[in-house]
């Protein structure tokens, strides 16, 4: 599933990818719960998505906020929304997604995707899970997206997820031909509608 957004060269896009979360799989450590209206946190249960539940929910993905805090969060509940979520698919037992982070507004954040090495962590609501396998396990049947978590690695209920910068669509212009260039584009965004 993608959401239609004109490729454009943008100064503030900085397009990324990365692996959210996985499959049918036991996550690796618990999940942290968040109650939104009150901030409380607790350290809930290890988790499995099952493929039904996420299959379900790929259209909530999308448009949702990649969320972090400066110096990106531990385990809180991230409050910013760095950039957003554009492509949600599914391939093998991963759950893939595409979107962009504005790199003008969180240059912090490009430079620890710079660096390298960061984690992702979906957010969910309206929660529906197994009750058979509750209190031991969080099986989840239904839920809904709210967003993608920037985490460190320790931090994400799953080892291996990640997230990296792909290819930069924007140079700067550096004469006027480069910016009556980038003019063109976008007007011809203009004309093809």
């Amino acid at each position: 599933m993608k959401l239609n957004i004109p490729a454009i060269e943008h100064a503030n896009w900085w397009p990324v990818e990365g692996v959210a979360t996985f499959i049918d799989r036991l996550s690796d450590r618990p999940t942290h719960v968040t109650e939104y209206q009150s901030g409380k946190q607790a350290e809930g249960l290890k988790v499995i998505f099952t493929r039904q539940a996420v299959l379900n929910a790929l259209p909530t993905l999308l448009g949702m906020g990649f969320c972090c805090q400066q110096a990106v969060p531990e385990h809180s509940v991230p409050r910013s929304n760095c950039g957003i979520i554009s492509e949600a698919w599914v391939d093998s037992d991963k759950l893939m997604i595409r979107g962009g982070v504005y790199g003008l507004q969180f240059p912090e954040v490009i430079a620890a995707l710079e660096k390298g090495g960061l984690a992702l962590c979906p957010a969910f609501h309206d929660l529906g899970f197994d009750l058979n396998k509750a209190p031991e396990i969080l099986s989840v049947l239904h839920m809904t997206f709210t967003a993608v978590n920037i985490v460190h690695p320790w931090a994400a209920s799953f080892d291996n997820t990640k997230i990296w910068l792909t290819k930069r669509c924007f140079t700067a212009p550096v004469n006027v031909e480069d910016f009556e260039a980038q003019k063109a584009q976008r007007a011809a965004l203009f004309d093809a509608e």
